[in-house]
């Protein structure tokens, strides 16, 4: 009778604890995906279909769930592409990311940001989105290919 006791209560704890446990993953991983860039190490980047030497200030990052940031690192424009939201926004250079690595951490999640003291939406960006690839018009007017 003990055993059988013994049993269930183990088979509900493990039960709760496989619930808990997914729930964890779940979130950990909506976390993840929404303040976590990993780099992009083999990324074309054209504007009006020729290369810039001044493109390679530009540091790609990816999100788990596809989001691409063109992260300039020497005060420029930087570029949040949302293929799922159809969306081009500019991030400000006030902005403050933390870098470790191969990943870029942002406290806030820009793809669902909706301040615009931090992200504006380029309207009329025309995005097309590819296999691997993207383009869109800048708000001057360039059209951008980043291939990764």
């Amino acid at each position: 009778m003990m055993k059988i006791r013994l049993r269930k209560l183990f088979k509900l704890v493990s039960i709760v604890a496989t619930v808990i446990t997914v729930g964890f993953v779940i979130a950990a991983y909506r976390w993840t995906a929404h303040h976590i860039w990993f780099s992009v190490d083999h990324c074309e980047i054209l504007v009006d279909g020729a290369f810039n030497p001044m493109l390679y200030d530009y540091m790609p990052g990816k999100t788990l769930n596809g989001d691409i940031f063109l992260r300039n690192m020497d005060h420029g424009t930087e570029y949040l592409i949302s293929p799922r939201k159809s969306e081009i926004s500019v991030i400000t250079e006030d902005y403050d990311f933390i870098d470790i690595d191969f990943l870029t951490y942002t406290r806030d999640d820009l793809v669902n940001y909706k301040y615009s003291k931090v992200k504006t939406v380029v309207p009329n960006s025309n995005l097309l989105v590819g296999n691997r690839f993207v383009e869109f018009t800048s708000p001057e007017g360039k059209r951008w290919h980043v291939a990764y």
